[in-house]
This record gives structure tokens, sequence and C-alpha cells, in this order.
């Protein structure tokens, strides 16, 4: 069913974020139809007194595909400025079948998940947005070739991103495992759910400037590219 076939354009965009601070759109194409699009904020704050970075990331179907799988999604993440442990994660999630939210609080310095059975989120854990902050800011020397543990929802993974050994330049695979899976989520969003799918190509650009420009994922006869359109 081509609605569930538009369940994949979500997984895409997660492959590239905007620089340090400001504001990023990337244009979300299903072949070579523009079906959706993602703004995404960073700004420099304090939380509970620790210099911070905030990562806002709003996610929305356009035109037509608003009436196949309407999709109206904000994530936000704050990341611990001196080191890349998660501080607290927020989603709000407005799709067909699933409205909900998903929250952390930090408790005796330690991320928690209230309503995943006090699941804790391990320092130097990364989720899927700090990741690609991490990719498109310039620190990619502490990301790439590196095993990383990622935490989505409760559950963790291992994430290792590798050049691809070919005459062009700056392309990269990205391989995710399974570590431990904990299932508190009986259903999850559009980007949780695609982001982990076994058995897709991931493949991404970062250019000489570590910045990473453009991503390209594969499931079966589908192919979805993610471009950067402007920085503010």
């Amino acid at each position: 069913m081509l609605g569930g076939k538009i369940r994949y354009i979500f997984y895409i965009v997660f492959t590239i974020n905007p620089f340090l601070f400001g504001k990023t759109n990337f244009q979300i194409y299903l072949w070579s139809l523009n079906v959706a699009e993602v703004n995404i904020e960073t700004n420099q704050m304090n939380f509970e007194n620790i210099p911070s970075t905030q990562i806002v990331y709003k996610a929305q179907t356009k035109g037509i595909y608003n009436y196949i799988y309407k999709i109206n999604n904000i994530y936000e993440v704050i990341i611990d400025n001196k080191n890349r442990n998660i501080l607290s994660f927020k989603k709000f999630i407005n799709q067909p079948n699933l409205v909900d939210t998903l929250y952390t609080k930090r408790i005796n310095n330690k991320t928690i998940y209230p309503k995943l059975n006090q699941h804790q989120i391990k320092e130097n854990s990364l989720n899927i947005f700090t990741l690609i902050y991490f990719l498109l800011n310039q620190k990619n020397e502490n990301i790439l070739d590196e095993n990383i543990l990622i935490d989505r929802d409760g559950d963790e993974f291992e994430c290792k991103i590798g050049r691809i050994n070919n005459s062009e330049r700056g392309l990269y695979f990205i391989l995710i495992n399974e570590i431990e899976i904990n299932n508190y989520i009986e259903k999850t969003d559009i980007f949780s759910w695609a982001l982990f799918k076994n058995n897709v190509k991931r493949k991404i650009w970062i250019n000489d400037y570590n910045n990473l420009y453009k991503c390209e994922f594969e499931s079966g006869l589908m192919t979805f590219t993610a471009k950067k359109t402007y920085i503010k």
C-alpha cells in the first residue's frame, strides 16, 4: 500500500541536520517526488544550570501526501556542551493511528524515561538526533569509524559509520545492530520505526568541511533522498 510506503520517508531525514546554531530546512523525496519537509532549529541554553544545546526537529508531510499519511511530529533533545550526554528528550507525535508524547526527566543527575519503567539513558550514548548533530558540526572525528551506543525509546543499538571505498569522496555507510530490546513501547513514531528497520541500505555524504549535506536510503524498490535547502 502507498500509505505504508510513505512511512519510509521520514527515515531519511535524520541523516542530515543543521549547523551548530540556527535554522535549517530539508526537503524529502521519494524518487523525484517531494513528499515531506523537516525544519530544524538549534539554540544555546542553560538546562538545570548546565551549558547546553537544544535541537528541535519539526517534520510534516506536504501536499497530497497529507491525505495519504499525514504527519506532524516534533522532537526536542538537549545535550551537555561539555560532552555528548543527553540531558532531556521529548517527542510529540501526531500521525495516523498514533497521537502520543514521550519525555525524560533528570533524577539524581541521570536522564530517565518515567513512562518506560524508569529506564536510564546511558552516559556517552546518543540518539539519532544527537548523532546527526555531531555529524554536522565538525565533530566527525569522534563519530566516524567508531562504535556508537544509540538509544531509541529505551532500546539500545550499536551504530557504526564507515567510509565506502570507491572513487566518490565523502561517501559513508551506516550500520545499526540491536544490543538490548526492551519493547517498552508497543507502537512508536514513524522515525523511530523506520530508522532502525532491517534490510535498509543507508548512505550519507559529508563534504570537505565536515558537513553532512545529503543522504540516501534504499528499501526494496524505493529510494529516498534528503536534501538541504537553506540555513539561517
